[in-house]
């Protein structure tokens, strides 16, 4: 079982396109993260309700622009994961 591990493991620091692959997807859950932080403190700020008009309006905005990258990310996590599926079985092939 060891030598199988180290093969793969092996395998994977010489395959750069998984290791690129892999350290993308770290990144963007990272940013992902940042980003549901900054929504929740955003979705905080608009319940208060001695915020007028224009600053609601520009809290809004930058809510709905943090949502729209938010699930940009995702869908991009889940095509990714879906790649990678698609490779992995094509490789056990």
């Amino acid at each position: 079982m060891k030598l199988k591990k180290l093969i793969e493991t092996a395998d994977t620091l010489f395959n750069t396109e998984e290791s690129d692959r892999n350290k993308r997807k770290k990144n963007i859950k990272k940013v992902l993260k940042k980003l549901r932080k900054q929504q929740s403190k955003l979705t905080e700020s608009l319940s208060d309700n001695e915020i007028d008009s224009e600053s609601r309006e520009t809290i809004e905005k930058k809510l709905a622009l943090t949502k729209m990258h938010r699930q940009n990310g995702v869908d991009i996590l889940k095509e990714m994961k879906a790649e990678s599926a698609e490779s992995s079985a094509e490789e056990s092939k």
